[in-house]
């Protein structure tokens, strides 16, 4: 008498599960769908970087991120739709993502393929690539002291390549960063503007649109571009990635994903889950993908930029080179030259715990400089190989240094000028048109770099503080008071801070290096003025006017910066 009822919730219970299997199956297809499109999308772009059956790794991951997406969406919106209607509701899952997406990218910055339909010459004339044009490599390597590399002086860390590149090329003994914060001095390295100019005085703050770079000029003058970077401080959302064909910093397990929509939403989420992680990425995985793209240009022009973040603290380099110059134990309670160390960024003190000896420190900041010159051996073994070395024009720059005790600054840089955070080993090389072992004493800068490359190619080399150091008609650069560089006033800003008169970064320091000498000026009143050496009046009003310009309107840039992006530069140390 009672079995009606129980049959009839037994009938509903198994239509409901067929609409729901019927839903399930709808949902899958619009996963296919949309994840075969995204991967279609992206295989011109990410197929470069893979080996064999990449491909399939990379199509059937992002169907699948796609099919657990909408999958979870749809769970979770069961009660509120009819089962009936999932095909609906998949794609209505697909636009929200999609759509949210969008609005979190400023909170939670990811790298977008620069479009190619983007003007690429900046208002510069461009001049056509021919058989006789060189191929351009740009090699930065980050927090690289002149004074750790044999050709500037270094007996004992083993540096063949870069002395290599120094003795066939025209090395310069007085290069000088504009500033010891790599996402600043990089943009003054692709553009020949200073962080006075461009407002950049921290990382994570965009590269001004107007200016002219060295990716977009040369796109534009045919060739092809791609960049392969190490740190997440040169995100290609700050403008980094303009005018490259790749924009490569990857730092997963499958080539490519992050190059499609939902390998970007998984990374934005584990940028606010978890933001101390996958800051960086090892000298010999960036390299390899260099090599990989340089090996598929069958004779096209390129220019190549590929970043080096090694010696970047924390300071671990792989075997061999992490025992290359130090022996004996660092944490032995006989050694006490780690007493006199203050003030470690906090970054660091997990690599540092226990350690007592300064020197292993220093060691493996020294093996860190040596694996760098490793992976720059590899690259210029493959241009070898493909016959292109000789027509290659190769830029090996620092982009600042790093300080061991100087000034009272530990394994640091940033918030100083000492010369120790700013000079870099510079070498500019092209066997076709440059004599080798030439030596340049005169004081340049990391800004002359785009300048000088335009310059060398017989592009418009005007900009707005760098010089072409080689390539001018008289073969000579032209003159100047100095080189100038330009930081916060790391100690002033965080005392007056903790005083409570300031509440953000407000306070510089400005210098001008020149041959004989240095001017350094402060903002602060506690600062005033210190003359080393012999400068002239010019000098010094540059120096002046310098730090008067840094009004509000460069603090303001500062403080722009999203929660995201601050919580990654502070697990790199970048903090004021």
């Amino acid at each position: 008498m009672h079995s009606t009822p129980v049959l009839g919730e037994a009938r509903l219970a198994h239509h409901r599960r067929m609409q729901w299997r019927e839903a399930g199956r709808d949902a899958l297809i619009v996963a296919v769908c949309v994840g075969t499109l995204d991967f279609i999308n992206v295989f011109e772009d990410a197929k470069i970087f893979w080996s064999e059956a990449g491909w399939l790794a990379l199509w059937t991951t992002i169907v699948g991120l796609n099919v657990i997406g909408i999958g979870v969406g749809l769970a979770l919106l069961r009660p509120v739709i009819s089962s009936s209607r999932g095909f609906w509701a998949a794609w209505l899952i697909v636009f929200a993502a999609y759509g949210g997406e969008w609005v979190l990218r400023d909170a939670a910055p990811f790298t977008e393929h620069p479009s190619l339909e983007e003007p690429s010459s900046n208002g510069a004339v461009a001049t056509p690539v021919d058989s006789t044009s060189p191929n351009v490599l740009l090699i930065s390597v980050d927090t690289l002291r002149a004074d750790h590399v044999g050709a500037w002086g270094n007996q004992r860390v083993k540096t063949p390549h870069m002395d290599g590149l120094a003795q066939s090329g025209v090395r310069f003994t007085s290069a000088f960063a504009p500033i010891a914060v790599t996402g600043p001095s990089h943009a003054a390295m692709l553009t020949g503007a200073g962080p006075w100019t461009t407002g950049m005085l921290l990382n994570g703050v965009t590269i001004p649109s107007s200016l002219r770079s060295l990716a977009p000029s040369l796109k534009g003058a045919g060739y092809r571009t791609g960049a392969f970077v190490s740190a997440m401080v040169l995100d290609g959302t700050l403008g980094f990635d303009r005018g490259f064909d790749v924009y490569d910093h990857a730092t997963g397990e499958i080539p490519g994903l992050e190059l499609s929509r939902p390998g970007r939403v998984l990374s934005m989420i584990g940028r606010f889950l978890w933001p101390h992680a996958v800051l960086e990425r090892r000298g010999d995985a960036t390299t390899d993908q260099a090599l990989r793209w340089i090996s598929g240009m069958n004779g096209d022009r390129f220019f190549a930029w590929v970043h080096l973040f090694d010696p970047h603290g924390p300071y671990t380099p792989p075997s061999p080179w992490n025992a290359a110059y130090y022996e004996g134990d660092p944490r032995d309670m006989a050694h006490t030259s780690m007493d006199d160390v203050s003030e470690v960024a906090e970054y660091l003190e997990d690599s540092l715990e226990g350690i007592r000896d300064v020197d292993w420190v220093r060691a493996q900041y020294a093996g860190e400089v040596s694996f760098v010159d490793a992976q720059i051996g590899r690259l210029m073994a493959m241009l070898e190989a493909e016959g292109i070395g000789d027509n290659t024009l190769i830029v090996m720059v620092g982009d600042h240094g790093e300080s061991f005790g100087e000034g009272g600054v530990w394994f640091n840089h940033g918030g100083d000028l000492d010369e120790s955070a700013i000079r870099v080993p510079m070498v500019v090389r092209w066997k076709q048109r440059l004599a080798g072992g030439v030596e340049v004493t005169d004081s340049v800068g990391v800004v002359d770099v785009a300048p000088t490359i335009w310059g060398l190619l017989g592009l418009p080399s005007d900009s707005p503080d760098g010089l072409d150091l080689l390539g001018t008609p008289q073969g000579e650069a032209e003159e100047r008071p100095g080189v100038m560089s330009l930081c916060y006033d790391r100690s002033v800003n965080q005392q007056e801070r903790t005083e409570g008169r300031i509440q953000s970064p407000t306070y510089v320091l400005a210098r001008m290096w020149s041959d004989k000498g240095w001017f350094q000026l402060g903002s602060h009143v506690s600062r005033g003025a210190v003359v080393k050496g012999e400068i002239d009046g010019t000098a010094m009003e540059r120096v002046a006017s310098v730090v008067k310009s840094i009004g509000d309107s460069v603090h303001k840039r500062s403080q722009e910066r999203g929660e995201a992006t601050l919580e990654q530069l502070k697990a790199l140390g970048y903090v004021e």
